[in-house]
Order: structure tokens, then C-alpha cells, then sequence
């Protein structure tokens, strides 16, 4: 249950936050060069990006620690149907997986946005 709370939330984190590092690069570039030519762009280098990169799997991480220490992840016996029993980890009946889902999805908003801002998209 531990394993599948980390690898949901962080794959789809370290996804997103490179897809939006790439667009947000695309966009200071393509609206620099609107403005002025020869303007030097700071945090657009390798570096810079897995620097940024690593804050928000550090966000994230930090999200999965408080959401281990409220709910920690263990298996429960869930009875679906009368004539079965299953073992489901907790937080998987409810709703509680988006709270490891919350970076990812406001990253895949923010990504949209920029993307549509930088292509001039109405």
C-alpha cells in the first residue's frame, strides 16, 4: 500500500513538472524574443530545470509524508459484494488517493494554460 501511494504521486508528479518546466521555457523564449532580441533569460539552463524539477518532487514528498502521518497506508478487508472478500489498502474505497494526486493535476492545469497562452490560442 506504501509503494503504491509513493509511485502514484510521484511518477505522474516528476511527469508533469518536466512537461511544465518545458512549456513555461518555451514561453519565456517565445515572448522574450517578442520583446527584445538580445535579452539574457535567467532559469531556462539544464541546471535550473532539474533544480526546479527536484522542488516540486520535494513538494511532493512533503505532501505524501503528512498524508502518511494522517493516514498511514495499510491493507483492509473490504466486503463489496456478500459472497466476497477482498484486500484493498486503505484510502482506495474513498476518495483520499487525490490528496497524493492534488500537485499533479494543478501541474497538468498550469502546463494547459501556458501552453495555450504561449501558442496565442484564443
Amino acid at each position: 500500500c506504501l509503494s503504491v501511494r509513493i509511485n502514484m504521486g510521484l511518477c505522474f508528479t516528476l511527469m508533469y513538472a518536466t512537461l511544465f518546466l518545458k512549456t513555461v521555457r518555451l514561453s519565456r523564449i517565445f515572448n522574450s524574443k517578442e520583446r527584445s532580441g538580445t535579452s539574457t533569460l535567467s532559469c531556462i539552463d539544464t541546471s535550473s530545470q532539474v533544480g526546479l524539477v527536484s522542488m516540486f518532487v520535494f513538494v511532493e514528498t512533503v505532501i505524501q509524508c503528512v498524508w502518511f502521518v494522517c493516514q498511514p497506508p495499510t491493507a483492509i478487508l473490504s466486503q463489496p459484494v456478500r459472497s466476497s472478500l477482498l484486500l484493498i489498502c486503505n484510502g482506495s474505497a474513498d476518495a483520499s488517493y487525490i490528496i497524493g494526486m492534488a500537485l499533479p493535476v494543478l501541474l497538468m492545469a498550469l502546463s494547459t494554460v501556458y501552453a495555450v497562452k504561449t501558442r496565442h490560442i484564443p
